[in-house]
């Protein structure tokens, strides 16, 4: 080949080159166009938007894929369960389809998909000293309960509307106010059976005078007529035990029949035991006199 013939040549291959990288290069633009028409608003470049980035797109999507593609823009369905389904882009042309495909795998090249950064630190929940109190929405109880939580395997719930303990539960437990009945119910570890506690509170309206806390410990203080009641609870002598400690002014000496009911039911069927610092226990009934309700206490030590 002469020197004219391979100029010639050379001319050719370069005009073809030169045309086919300028086809190339508007195609990708028209693409672009397209794109911003009918994708921009959904797609992002290197993170989700409404929709999947075009970075996922080229790695799902690459050139070899093309008829995938196609058939994907024109009837995407609903692929991402927490997203919005894409609505079909049918009106596209296959060739503008096409366009907007090289727009996406041209400018997502090298490019890597971003994770969203939280706005705000996850939250950790602070850490809990014990003793603590707190007041919630608890199931079996009413709305007035309060919540004495002694270790993270032992709470007592001790409602003032009744002024007296309901139940134990252990702390760690979920417990949502009257939408997990069952499961919560199968969690509680002691249940007293008497609503009324002190003989001496039959037939009458209790008067909640509030609590203090004593090294952590609540001392609630309630008037049951002439009688005014405190008790304290803290924890008992093990880590499964809890004790109530009663201080009761008010009642008169020849009021010698007084009892406090603790009968109750376990998880498991078990009974818990109880120690009373003074007084006659039986059958879970405490007999006490007017000199023993002075100043009293009562440990419940679960099985």
């Amino acid at each position: 080949m002469n020197v004219k013939k391979k100029s010639t040549y050379l001319q050719l291959t370069l005009l073809f080159i030169s045309g086919f990288i300028s086809t190339s290069v508007l195609a990708i633009e028209q693409g672009k166009v397209a794109f911003n028409e009918n994708c921009k608003a959904c797609h992002s470049l290197d993170r989700f938007n409404t929709g999947p980035s075009l970075v996922y797109i080229r790695d799902n999507y690459p050139d070899e894929n093309h008829a995938a593609f196609l058939a994907w823009v024109k009837s995407p369905g609903k692929k991402n369960p927490d997203s919005i389904q894409m609505p079909p882009m049918a009106h596209l042309s296959d060739t503008v389809i096409t366009q907007i495909h090289e727009y996406i795998l041209t400018v997502s090249q090298h490019i890597k998909e971003q994770k969203d950064k939280p706005k705000f630190p996850p939250f950790k929940r602070p850490a809990r000293k014990y003793p603590y109190v707190t007041r919630g929405v608890l199931p079996f109880t009413s709305p007035a309960s309060i919540v004495v939580s002694l270790t993270p395997k032992l709470s007592i719930v001790w409602d003032s509307t009744i002024a007296k303990v309901r139940y134990a539960y252990p702390t760690f437990n979920s417990f949502n106010g009257e939408k997990k009945r069952e499961e919560n119910n199968k969690q509680i570890l002691y249940r007293e059976n008497d609503n009324t506690g002190f003989s001496f509170i039959q037939d009458q309206a209790i008067k909640f005078l509030g609590y203090e806390l004593i090294e952590g410990y609540p001392e609630f203080h309630y008037q049951a007529g002439n009688m005014e009641v405190k008790e304290k609870i803290t924890l008992g002598s093990t880590p499964h035990s809890f004790k109530r400690s009663f201080q009761i002014s008010g009642i008169h000496q020849q009021d010698d029949k007084i009892s406090l009911d603790l009968s109750h039911a376990n998880k498991g069927g078990a009974s818990s035991k109880i120690i009373a610092s003074r007084g006659r226990l039986n059958n879970n009934i405490l007999n006490l006199t007017a000199t023993d309700v002075n100043n009293f206490s009562v440990e419940v030590v679960l099985p």
